[in-house]
């Protein structure tokens, strides 16, 4: 698996924020987008204003780990639909990975803290349409997002 990759540095694009998160491949910022990208997918062109995630990967070249990353940058690249996070740009340095990614707001435990209660019912029904239609997409891409 082979996809394009920018050479160079995310912080050439983004002012990198705070860390959202952390991972076993890496971590998670909270970016504000500063220039565009060169254009390497249909999504790149997207007019971009404000706030990205950014996902940094450290990952040995050629690993297993090297093609999970290269097979999610390849599903990714083409696919545009609502219920699934847009990749903006894919950057590669050494060993390091970067995804330039459409920043989300919050998740279900994130949810939960708020609402400080077990979700009902028809909020979980909810969930697993939207995941339904999720998978769906891919499917008709006839890629598979891995759990």
């Amino acid at each position: 698996m082979n996809p394009t990759y920018l050479n160079g540095l995310v912080e050439d694009y983004c002012e990198l924020m705070e860390c959202v998160g952390k991972g076993s491949f890496g971590a998670v910022y909270r970016a504000i987008y500063k220039k565009p990208f060169p254009d390497i997918s249909p999504n790149a062109s997207i007019n971009l204003e404000g706030i990205v995630a950014v996902k940094k990967m450290k990952v040995q070249k050629f690993s297993e780990e090297w093609e999970d990353v290269a097979r999610e940058v390849s599903c990714m690249r083409d696919l545009s639909h609502p219920n699934i996070v847009t990749l903006f740009s894919a950057l590669q340095q050494q060993d390091t990975i970067t995804l330039v990614l459409e920043f989300c707001v919050g998740s279900i435990c994130d949810l939960m803290d708020v609402i400080n209660r077990p979700l009902f019912e028809p909020e979980i029904a909810g969930i697993v349409q939207t995941s339904g239609k999720r998978v769906g997409a891919m499917q008709k891409k006839k890629e598979m997002q891995r759990a």
